[in-house]
């Protein structure tokens, strides 16, 4: 059996700590195929592992092995959720994660309710709905805050961030990202919930990249916001490994757009190759939707044949279905 399916396991009988003691490992398994393969390599195990959700529930043994199941199976649902929204099947994702949030709730887990509600508002970012984003920060910020968790008011400081850039507000983004590092400095190396932890200084970098981007998109001193972009994501761009290949796609594309609005149109070019490169590895219909900025100013260029033939492949890539 490989790596990507050895997280699966079969409870004898009444369910232990141990029985929830693997379930938290194949979770992390499947998190981790999700980061470096996408949803449409995940989502299915993933779904095989909560049809055993009832079964687990009712064979807990103690309160406090059904307690930390609840835990448990909530992050699984959090993951069933992403992988879902990476797939573009956003009805699923919903249901997933309102699972997830209603047995983080009443397991006390504040920590974990405030990923869900990131993971909610981050749905909504991805459909441009900017307002409806910030309501479901805001409710995770709440909890964060009941939490005390650092990381997860950075993570959605940086997020509220994003939401105001799609607002073309650079003022709001700018201070929003400011307390996003105050909160994620006072993280260190603690607070590190397997739900949280992909948010390092890599995905920070790659967060305030993504905010510039994205003012850039709004029209906001397009060239300006495109070259405050470009360090941060440049050094994401290094640093990412191959576990985190769907953020790594992700970044190049935005460093690629970023170059070609701000002048530099054959360095863009150059990275654009290497994001269509990796996106090709990666099952995700999110990356066929965030490539398509980078597509529309390729197909900007006139008289550029690389550009032109990039834009090509690129379509070709947004069009060819996940297999």
């Amino acid at each position: 059996m490989d790596d990507e399916t050895s997280g699966r396991y079969q409870p004898q009988g009444r369910v232990g700590l141990a029985d929830v003691e693997r379930l938290e490992t194949a979770t992390r398994v499947h998190r981790a195929l999700d980061y470096r393969k996408g949803g449409g390599a995940s989502r299915e195990r993933v779904l095989a592992e909560l049809a055993r959700e009832e079964e687990l529930l009712t064979g807990a043994r103690t309160d406090e092995v059904r307690k930390r199941l609840r835990v448990a199976l909530a992050d699984l649902h959090n993951v069933a959720g992403w992988a879902s929204f990476d797939l573009g099947l956003v009805s699923a994702a919903q249901h997933h994660f309102r699972r997830a949030l209603r047995l983080a709730e009443n397991s006390g887990h504040d920590g974990l309710v405030a990923n869900v509600r990131y993971r909610l508002g981050r749905i909504a970012l991805h459909h441009d709905q900017p307002t409806e984003a910030l309501v479901q920060f805001a409710y995770g910020e709440a909890a964060a805050q009941r939490a005390s968790s650092f990381r997860a008011l950075a993570i959605l400081h940086a997020n509220k961030a994003w939401a105001w850039a799609k607002r073309a507000n650079q003022h709001e983004a700018s201070k929003l990202l400011g307390k996003a590092e105050t909160e994620f400095d006072k993280a260190g190396t603690d607070d590190r919930a397997p739900w949280s932890a992909f948010f390092n200084m890599i995905d920070f970098d790659a967060m305030t990249g993504t905010v510039y981007t994205e003012l850039a998109l709004a029209g906001e001193s397009k060239a300006g916001a495109a070259r405050k972009a470009i360090p941060a994501l440049s050094r994401a761009s290094v640093l990412y490994s191959e576990e985190m290949s769907r953020s790594r796609a992700f970044t190049l594309m935005m460093l690629a757009f970023d170059h070609i609005v701000s002048g530099d149109r054959e360095q863009g070019v150059s990275i654009g190759e290497e994001a269509l490169r990796t996106a090709t590895k990666v099952k995700s219909v999110r990356t066929k939707a965030r490539i398509r900025p980078l597509c529309a100013e390729l197909a900007k260029q006139r008289g550029d044949a690389d550009a032109a033939d990039l834009a090509r492949r690129i379509n070709i890539f947004i069009k060819t279905p996940i297999s």
